[in-house]
């Protein structure tokens, strides 16, 4: 294909068919980059965003309707909070851990050649891992790059959330009763 293109470019300088040959081709070369071994999206940012996507709370934490439904569903909408909680510990872990330079060095190098889909998601992307990085700095300083202190810290996050989540059992449990 590169020969090809090489052709029709060299071929392009006095031949306006030619032209319009290469500027086709390179277009549905570009249009079709996803299926090249290094295509869109890039492979190592796509397995994570596919596990940052959040789902939809379809009950909310304060709607009186919800406590009609009892102690233990009217508190569905607490929990769904603290499970969000609990995911965005794991997510600041899982990102905090992965290397995606070759990602954002893209976005430099290719920024104009990106659609803005791509951009977008790749700009998404570098927000979240700098929150990550910056939820690890404002808690550990110095210390916010070793895997361990960080885990430390992930620790006791979750375990503050266990004992949350045992106050949000005793209510209702006491409420049942």
């Amino acid at each position: 294909m590169a020969h090809r293109v090489a052709e029709l470019i060299e071929a392009a300088e006095d031949d306006e068919a030619a032209r319009d040959q290469a500027s086709d081709l390179i277009l549905r070369l570009w249009s079709h980059r996803s299926d090249w071994p290094h295509g869109w999206p890039p492979a190592n940012a796509e397995v994570v965003r596919h596990a940052l996507v959040r789902r939809q709370r379809r009950l909310e934490e304060n709607d009186p309707a919800n406590m009609k439904a009892g102690p233990w569903i009217g508190r569905f909408g607490k929990l769904a909070r603290l499970q969000e909680e609990e995911l965005d510990i794991w997510r600041r872990l899982g990102l905090s851990a992965l290397d995606f330079s070759d990602e954002f060095d893209a976005v430099e190098d290719f920024e104009n050649d990106l659609s803005q889909e791509e951009r977008s998601y790749l700009t998404s992307l570098k927000m979240s891992v700098d929150a990550a990085h910056g939820h690890f700095r404002d808690e550990l300083g110095e210390d916010s790059k070793d895997p361990v202190k960080r885990a430390e810290l992930a620790k006791r996050e979750l375990r503050a959330l266990g004992r949350k989540r045992g106050v949000l059992f005793r209510d209702a449990l006491a409420e049942e009763e």
